[in-house]
């Protein structure tokens, strides 16, 4: 007769080969340790961080618990998970009160600047980590961060790449989503709010990038055509596409960040979109800084429903 502790090691072993076919493209096996053990020692050395470890019996690669008493679950992803895959760990975690950090592969994101339309998998781990993806190297000690930024058609978005991340905190927070199939709050950590993407001088530089682009040289992925700067088609030249910058019309759509072909509907989506980043309550910037991009852009979007006779 079988004994108690033969029969549990047994179904212990299906349920941990449960896991791993779960997470299906997730394979840890394959994982450098350097990096996670980098990682583990940035999270020791927080205040709010009570123990740092490696899990022998979980699908995680890292388990934080913090001084009062809170935990995390960390994901180092090889390949990019589905979205089903997601919820459920998310909804396990987040049934236990735990808090849930997703890392991905650098391989798997595009160079910086390039223009795509992100997979489900990939839309789903950008919303979840407050717009930005984490990223990790195995031969590097070190993390990155990706964002997604909107491009006017509403469709697309090109990739940017901010600074390294620093871990000088891991803060515990609810996280609602929109996307489909992982829909709902899920309880999420991330190493503290830095939307570089929202800086000032970052979008400047990123927006005069494109416009310094040649018209008929592609940039990233796509073309003049497709972006249609000033109301020009491809073929337009430099001097042409600058007069037209200087237009207050189309000063207000470069403002909005959209073609001066976008629909109502389109140029709406765009206004809401920059109102979350800019609006003085919300906001990140400085208060005073918050308070001119929300004037400029409201007064943008004013002058182009007033001249293109939108309600």
């Amino acid at each position: 007769m079988l004994n108690f502790a033969f029969i549990l090691n047994f179904y212990l072993l299906l349920y941990q080969h449960a896991i791993g076919f779960c997470l299906g493209e997730i394979d840890q096996s394959k994982m450098s340790t350097a990096v996670q053990e980098w990682l583990r020692q940035q999270l020791k050395g927080l205040e709010s961080v009570k123990s740092c470890m490696r899990p022998l019996d979980f699908d995680s690669d890292l388990i934080v618990r913090t001084w009062v008493g809170m935990r995390v679950n960390i994901y180092f992803l090889n390949e990019i998970p589905s979205v089903r895959v997601m919820r459920r760990i998310l909804h396990e975690n987040s049934r236990n009160y735990q808090g849930t950090l997703f890392l991905l592969h650098q391989r798997l994101l595009p160079v910086d600047r390039t223009r795509l339309a992100p997979e489900n998998g990939l839309r789903a781990l950008h919303e979840l980590n407050s717009e930005r993806i984490y990223t990790f190297n195995p031969s590097q000690s070190r993390l990155g961060q990706v964002h997604f930024e909107y491009m006017p058609d509403g469709i697309e978005r090109e990739a940017w790449y901010g600074e390294d991340v620093v871990i000088g905190e891991l803060r515990i927070l609810n996280v609602t989503v929109s996307t489909q199939g992982i829909r709902g709050q899920w309880m999420m950590a991330d190493f503290g709010q830095n939307p570089y993407w929202v800086n000032s001088e970052y979008r400047a530089e990123r927006l005069k990038a494109r416009f310094n682009t040649t018209p008929f040289g592609k940039y990233g992925q796509f073309t003049w055509d497709r972006f249609d700067v000033g109301g020009n088609p491809g073929g337009a030249d430099r001097d042409s596409l600058r007069q037209a910058y200087e237009s207050e019309l189309d000063r207000s759509y470069a403002v909005l960040e959209i073609a001066t072909t976008a629909t109502p509907e389109e140029a709406k989506a765009a206004f809401r979109r920059l109102a979350r980043l800019f609006h003085p309550d919300t906001s990140t910037l400085e208060k005073t800084e918050a308070e001119e991009r929300f004037r400029q852009l409201n007064k943008a979007y004013d002058y182009i429903k007033h001249k293109k006779g939108w309600s």
